[in-house]
């Protein structure tokens, strides 16, 4: 959806800046420094804790994680931490390091917030972990780091895919990126819903902390096994206390493809089962903002192992997939349609059992995408907004203005901004200076920055007319109503929602839904609203959307569904 939080990835960035603080250290090692360094030996020069490491400590009842780097640059060592913290997001920028008689200290200046870390330079340093001794105020306790290993991303291509844990339980492997930079392996575990990154610690371990965005403490350890011939044979898992499970590797069949979309060609991934085809298949919709295909992370590869294949691509304009970028609802329907036609000149593929999953802004795209076409087998549409896109926003700003502190006064001068905004674009301008003079008079209010409005508006006149006449024109484009999509739908619907969704309402969406579905005559849809679940489908122990994602409830629902309307191959 636009400018919200819609996906696990963005939320993540979200729960750091709410909850993290970031601290700055630099370390001289010369002769006038204030310490009186002891010259260390090749094993425990500072120079072997170059490099990222993961770590922390518990304070109470929650654990403090923090990601490290250490760099040596000549005689000087510098660090930076950032350290996710539950008292609220807080800035060191004034350290002080030490090496003394082989202790190194790190303090952090602020009062009776300062932090303490104090470790001893050993040769557990080249073993890959560091231990040492915490300190804030009265509250003290042990902590340790361990190093992130370099990782040639390369290998990642031995690792996608599935894994066979039961005979009704998988683990994916996927890359994870919204842009295509820097992708990190990402993992999802059907059972438990278990959805996070991964860590490694060596070429073939990796772990994964125990909610999206904190890599430490383990909780889920994830090592590759090789047989004789090089060869992924399967992974070991472990999560938690657990005793250790083995996966055996399904041989799937990943092959990069290109597709035409009228004038343009977009790039994606086609993974087929292991069994014989033809193969029922499904086509993957983006959530909002350029995409890359590894957007999806694992999930993709959830589908063929339980007998379906999947193509998920690049948004337009985005990676490898050509064309301007647009969020435009039918322009991102065509292409999704353009991937069905694709898929229908595949032997491979079944032409008749083809469907659309979508999340969030992919919840508008599939059901207008189903709406034109009569060639789909089913859809799949998770956070769907029943409201107009236009509207829906409103309903997002509000979230972000509960959850800031803002009360229904506040919020109430917000959605008024909102509504004379969308006024004055649908009249063509008739009520825009209206709009401008509201928008002037908010913008010192405390809660305007939260308002998701403007800083400055242009005023409608002679000179301005022209280029807001194309402003707003762009702005009609963007909007979309829903409703008459779903009202065409006759084929199989599975829908799920939020309780807890603060972008998107989900009770309200589920009953704008099903009432298009029935106007429809639909006799083959699903309804779901899960309990105690926010936007992503992420379980929370309560409604407040800066608490710690550890897994998303629908994944059970969503393949026993599926199972039940497509015919797979044994």
């Amino acid at each position: 959806m636009q400018t919200l939080l819609q996906d696990l990835r963005y939320g993540a960035r979200i729960l750091w800046k709410q909850l993290g603080y970031t601290l700055i250290v630099i370390l001289a090692l010369s002769p006038d420094s204030s310490a009186t360094p002891t010259a260390p030996t090749a094993p425990t020069a500072p120079t072997a804790m170059d490099g990222d490491w993961v770590g922390g400590w518990q304070h109470k009842q929650a654990w403090v994680s923090v990601k490290a780097n250490f760099k040596t640059d000549a005689d000087t060592l510098k660090a930076t931490l950032d350290v996710q913290a539950v008292e609220g997001p807080k800035s060191f920028t004034v350290p002080v390091i030490k090496l003394d008689q082989q202790i190194f200290r790190l303090e952090t200046a602020k009062g009776a917030e300062a932090i303490v870390l104090e470790w001893k330079v050993t040769g557990d340093v080249v073993k890959d972990v560091i231990r040492g001794h915490w300190q804030q105020a009265e509250a003290q306790g042990e902590f340790e780091l361990w190093r992130v290993a370099k990782v040639d991303p390369k290998l990642f291509d031995q690792y996608v895919g599935s894994y066979r844990l039961a005979a009704d339980n998988f683990i994916a492997i996927g890359r994870q990126t919204r842009t295509g930079q820097n992708p990190r392996l990402g993992y999802v575990e059907r059972k438990s819903g278990r959805r996070g990154n991964l860590t490694p610690l060596s070429d073939t371990t990796f772990i994964g902390g125990p909610a999206l965005g904190l890599d430490y403490p383990a909780d889920v350890q994830i090592t590759f096994v090789k047989n004789s011939r090089g060869e992924i044979e399967g992974v070991e898992w472990r999560q938690g206390q657990a005793k250790g499970m083995f996966a055996k590797t399904l041989r799937l069949k990943e092959e990069e493809v290109r597709f035409p979309s009228g004038a343009h060609t977009l790039a994606g991934t086609l993974v087929l089962p292991p069994t014989r085809g033809p193969h029922p298949a499904v086509v993957l919709a983006h959530g909002s903002t350029p995409l890359h295909r590894h957007y999806f992370g694992a999930d993709p590869y959830m589908y063929p192992a339980h007998g379906v294949a999947v193509l998920f691509y690049d948004k337009r304009g985005v990676g490898a997939s050509a064309g301007a970028r647009t969020e435009n609802i039918e322009e991102l329907a065509a292409d999704l349609l353009a991937g069905v036609a694709y898929l229908q000149t595949r032997a491979e593929i079944d032409a008749k059992q083809i469907g659309l999953f979508g999340h969030s802004e992919g919840g508008w795209v599939v059901p207008e995408a189903a709406a034109r076409s009569k060639e789909l087998a089913f859809i799949i549409a998770g956070a769907a907004s029943g409201l107009p896109r236009q509207e829906n926003i409103i309903y997002e700003m509000e979230g972000d203005m509960r959850w800031a502190g803002f009360g229904e006064t506040e919020r109430a001068k917000a959605r008024k901004l909102w509504k004379l905004r969308n006024e004055a674009v649908r009249s063509n301008g008739e009520s825009w200076n209206t709009w401008r003079v509201e928008v002037l008079q908010a913008q010192a209010e405390p809660w305007f920055a939260r308002a998701r409005m403007p800083g400055a508006v242009s005023e409608m006149n002679d000179a301005n007319r022209a280029r807001l006449m194309n402003f707003m024109a762009e702005e009609r484009r963007w909007w979309y109503d829903p409703v008459p999509a779903w009202e065409r739908i006759t084929i199989p619907a599975l829908v799920y929602e939020s309780e807890w969704d603060k972008d998107v309402p989900g009770r309200e969406s589920a009953a704008i839904i099903e009432r298009a579905l029935r106007k429809a005559g639909n006799k083959a849809y699903k309804i779901k609203i899960f309990p105690q679940s926010q936007h992503g489908q992420w379980a929370m122990a309560t409604e407040n959307p800066n608490n710690p994602l550890s897994y998303r409830v629908h994944y059970d629902l969503l393949f026993n569904w599926l199972s039940q309307h497509v015919k797979v191959r044994q």
